[in-house]
């Protein structure tokens, strides 16, 4: 398993310094925890002003840029499918 980083809000990786512990098992092996975490209230709304604040930069976009900017999305997670896909499994 690996560690928890904290929350990643605006661009970096946030510790809560309290909150209520959580984690997920995996369904095929009932009771084998799979991912352990804690978080905190105010992370959410940390992470919703940065996704208010990051729409805005969005929005001023024209076509041209998005669709750049998707492109390099998709070439950085075809990069890291082997990895992505041994998380999700």
């Amino acid at each position: 398993m690996d560690a928890f980083l904290g929350n990643f809000i605006d661009g970096a990786w946030v510790m809560p310094e309290a909150g209520t512990p959580f984690h997920s098992v995996d369904p095929a092996t009932p009771g084998e925890v799979v991912f352990e975490a804690i978080s905190a209230p105010q992370h959410a709304a940390l992470a919703v002003r940065a996704a208010a604040a990051a729409w805005e930069d969005w929005a001023r976009l024209g076509a041209d840029e998005r669709v750049e900017a998707l492109r390099r999305l998709a070439k950085a997670l075809e990069r890291r499918v082997e990895p992505m896909a041994q998380a999700a499994t």
